[in-house]
């Protein structure tokens, strides 16, 4: 009796490790679909930005202060997108990204918008922001620093690094992301508790 019992819970747990497999599969599925229907691609291999050391790369905001991405990083879901001052289509991704915002207000989710401009330009930035009302959080990056630590190359570009600091995604060109299909995606990266 003693035997079946224990031959019992075995299958009862091979089981349901069985279903955990298959449910992990079936949300890095779903993020696949995601991203081919949204066009982004995979980050080699969805690579952790704690392995690749972005995590300490500190830049300088706009306000002069330093801060580090490891300020967002592991506490939120977080869109690195890199731009620059001349780019028409960075603009009109700038507000996009307003609407994102506006639309995920409260949620999990920090959008962080780095100028690679070059030093000279960096008092043009404040202009730039107060013209186009931006509200997300904007960083400078002359040296370069992230945007080598990440591999960027061509603007504007955006890095979508879940709660566990593992880049799923990079989406090259602008994008509607206030639109209903991107907002949706990244709800169901925010709300994943796991966040494969």
């Amino acid at each position: 009796m003693k035997s079946i019992n224990f031959l019992g819970l075995f299958i009862f747990a091979f089981i349901l490790i069985q279903l955990s497999s298959c449910q992990k599969k079936d949300v890095i599925d779903n993020y696949q679909t995601f991203l081919n229907d949204l066009g982004i691609e995979k980050y080699n291999g969805n690579k952790n930005v704690f392995d690749i050391g972005v995590r300490e790369v500190t830049i300088d905001k706009v306000t002069n202060n330093k801060i580090s991405l490891k300020d967002y990083v592991g506490k939120k879901v977080v869109l690195v997108n890199f731009w620059f001052l001349t780019c028409p289509f960075c603009l009109k991704e700038k507000r996009e990204f307003e609407k994102l915002k506006k639309k995920l207000a409260g949620k999990d989710l920090e959008i962080l918008s780095v100028s690679v401009d070059k030093e000279a330009q960096a008092d043009q930035i404040p202009i730039y922001i107060e013209r186009n009302k931006m509200t997300t959080k904007v960083l400078f990056d002359p040296q370069r620093k992230l945007a080598n630590a990440l591999g960027q190359g061509s603007v504007p570009t955006t890095y979508i690094i879940n709660k566990q600091g593992v880049i799923i995604g990079v989406a090259h060109r602008d994008r509607k992301w206030g639109s209903d299909e991107y907002v949706e995606f990244l709800q169901k990266v925010i709300g994943d508790s796991k966040n494969l």
